[in-house]
C-alpha cells in the first residue's frame, strides 16, 4: 500500500475517533438549533416534504432530509443529526485531501486535512447537529469536480489534435463521438449539479457560487488561452448549478 494511503487513512480515522467517540454526551443536550432540525427531520419521515423549513428564521432543507434518512433506521434520536453531521465533516475531509493533492501536491493535502481533522472548529461542527458542515462537504466536491474538468479538458484536446494529424475525415468523425463519451463534459455536469445542491444546504452558498465566474473573469484578464479553453463548460456546469 503506497505511504500517502495509509496517512491518509490514519488521518481519516484519527477524525473519525474525534467526531463519534462520546458523540451523545459531547456537547452536552443540545441547542434548539438541534432540536428544531431533529423536529423537522422526524416529520420528514412521517411525510412532511418542505422545499424550504419556515421554523425558526427559516432554513435550507438537504441537512433535515439526510437526519431523515437516518432516523428511518435510528428512530426519532438526536444522535440522527450529529451522526448525519460527522459523517458530512468526513465526506469534507476527504473531498479537500483529493482536491488539494491534484492541485498543490501530495504533503500539502496531508497538513491540511490534518489541520481539519484535529482543529476546534471542523470538529464543533462535526459534532452538532447543525446544517452548516453540509455547504463545506458539498463545495469542495463541486470544486474538485470542476478541476478535474479543467484537467481533463487539456487532455482531451490534445488527444483530438493527435486524431486530426493521423485520421481522415471520416475516422475523425467516429474519434470525436468518442471523444466525447471521454471529455470533460460529464465533469462539468456533476460539478454543476452539486453546486446547485448546495443551495440547499446553508445560506452563504447563495454567494459562494461566484468564485467560478469571479475565476472565468480572472482567466480572461490573465490567462487568455486557458479562458478559451474551459468558459464554454464552466458555463455549462453554471447552467446546471442554476436549473
Amino acid at each position: 500500500m503506497p505511504k500517502h494511503t495509509i496517512w491518509i487513512l490514519l488521518i481519516l480515522f484519527a477524525a473519525a475517533l474525534l467526531r463519534l467517540v462520546q458523540l451523545s454526551d459531547i456537547p452536552p443536550g443540545l441547542t434548539h438549533d438541534e432540536a428544531d432540525h431533529g423536529l423537522a427531520a422526524w416529520g420528514v419521515v412521517n411525510g412532511i416534504r418542505p422545499i424550504y423549513f419556515t421554523v425558526g428564521y427559516g432554513r435550507e432543507p438537504l441537512f433535515d432530509y439526510a437526519t431523515a434518512g437516518l432516523m428511518t433506521f435510528l428512530g426519532p434520536s438526536f444522535m440522527a443529526g450529529r451522526l448525519t453531521a460527522a459523517y458530512l465533516s468526513l465526506i469534507m475531509i476527504a473531498g479537500t485531501y483529493a482536491w488539494v493533492r491534484k492541485s498543490f501536491g501530495e504533503k500539502t493535502a496531508l497538513l491540511t486535512v490534518t489541520g481539519l481533522a484535529v482543529s476546534f472548529w471542523p470538529v464543533m461542527t462535526g459534532r452538532q447537529a447543525l446544517r452548516s458542515i453540509s455547504l463545506p462537504a458539498l463545495f469542495v466536491l463541486a470544486v474538485l469536480l470542476y478541476w478535474l474538468a479543467i484537467r481533463q479538458r487539456s487532455k482531451w484536446s490534445g488527444r483530438e489534435r493527435g486524431a486530426r494529424n493521423e485520421l481522415d475525415q471520416a475516422k475523425r468523425t467516429w474519434f470525436s463521438f468518442l471523444s466525447t463519451i471521454r471529455s470533460p463534459i460529464i465533469y462539468y455536469f456533476l460539478s454543476g449539479l452539486i453546486l446547485g445542491i448546495t443551495f440547499y444546504t446553508y445560506f452563504p452558498a447563495r454567494i459562494l457560487w461566484l468564485l467560478f465566474p469571479s475565476l472565468l473573469v480572472f482567466l480572461a484578464l490573465f490567462d487568455r488561452q486557458r479562458f478559451r479553453n474551459v468558459w464554454r463548460g464552466s458555463l455549462l456546469m453554471m447552467l446546471v448549478a442554476g436549473i
